[in-house]
């Protein structure tokens, strides 16, 4: 059996849980890691990099990203290129209650007037289920990657962009839901900004995540429901979730916008530490930036779209209702909870 070749990293700087900015040789063997000492003495064959005046470290882990789209796409390397030099070995994706599975060709039309801002090209579906997308990128992608479900992906394909959520469709999306975690799922992200995220009910998610609690570590990320006049009431609704199931929440972007919501960071920061004194297991992340991005959909009424996107961009040339759409954007006050009313 022929032996396998080491890569010896030599004269780096160690930063890692157990060794704090220390001079040492990391050796590796295969896929593992062999040895780590002050000085490893090179053998034939080795591949020897010298990281003198560098920093040798674990990978870094991206908690949110989108990159469940790009990762069947062939050209992918070059597209997170990016994240690959800042270090990025593990990337989760399928947040903000969009996932790219599971696809049913037959719900195609609202899954693409859902997410289709998210392709980076023209999608090739040849997957269905996350077992399938799985399939599908394996032996194939440059990062490891955690999958999350969609949530409003899953209610989408069950209930359209209907608001209320009947029986039947309930069920399927918890089917689906707990078909998805059987598959490899870590969990289940939403996006309750928006649609149609925004017309669940704290019940909903509270019924779908008992669903997750029954998977050991299983996580709930929320895109919250609202990052400004709501944005408090939206950390709450968070906590009581993970309270009244028991499953680690993600709160994902946590930070309001606009600079008159700024201050409300404090408030929401103790509110979280006092829900983990109280025993809630809740956490955040943050941007590394003062912007974000979005689809511009965020910023239509659901009323005006919910007959889906083609029938919204019909309608949207005819001046009365272009009006109505803008007088409304401009007229709104966020109200809580969202779901009532216009659900937004």
């Amino acid at each position: 059996m022929e032996k396998k070749k080491g890569i010896l990293i030599k004269n780096g700087t160690l930063v890692s849980k157990e060794y704090d900015s220390s001079r040492k040789d990391v050796l590796i063997v295969g896929d593992k890691i062999d040895g780590i000492k002050d000085r490893i003495k090179e053998k034939t064959g080795w591949h020897v990099i010298d990281a003198e005046n560098k920093i040798v470290s674990p990978g870094f882990l991206s908690i949110h990203s989108h990159n469940d789209f790009y990762l069947p796409l062939k050209e992918h390397p070059q597209l997170l290129k990016s994240i690959l030099f800042q270090g990025v070995t593990t990337s989760v994706g399928g947040n903000c209650g969009i996932s790219n599975y599971p696809i049913y060709t037959d719900h195609i039309k609202n899954i693409e007037s859902y997410q289709g801002f998210l392709h980076y090209r023209e999608a090739d579906y040849r997957w269905t289920t996350l077992e399938e997308y799985l399939d599908h990128i394996s032996g194939n992608i440059v990062v490891n990657y955690i999958p999350l479900a969609g949530h409003g992906t899953m209610r989408v394909i069950c209930n359209g962009f209907e608001k209320e959520l009947g029986t039947e469709p309930a069920a399927s999306l918890r089917k689906m839901l707990a078909n998805c975690m059987d598959q490899g799922c870590f969990g289940m992200s939403s996006g309750l900004m928006y649609m149609p995220g925004t017309f669940s009910t704290t019940e909903e998610l509270i019924d779908l995540c008992k669903i997750l609690n029954k998977y050991k570590a299983a996580v709930y990320a929320s895109h919250l429901r609202g990052y400004s006049d709501t944005f408090l009431e939206s950390v709450n609704e968070a906590i009581e979730i993970g309270r009244e199931t028991g499953v680690r929440v993600q709160c994902s972007h946590l930070g309001p916008f606009g600079i008159n919501y700024g201050p409300q960071i404090d408030k929401a920061l103790d509110l979280l530490h006092e829900a983990n004194r109280q025993g809630v297991e809740i956490s955040y992340d943050s941007l590394a930036y003062c912007g974000g991005s979005t689809t511009i959909m965020a910023l239509i009424p659901p009323w005006a779209y919910e007959n889906g996107l083609d029938v919204f961009l019909a309608n949207i040339k005819d001046d009365g209702f272009y009006g109505k759409v803008m007088s409304y954007i401009e007229s709104y006050i966020p109200k809580w909870p969202s779901w009532e009313g216009t659900g937004w």
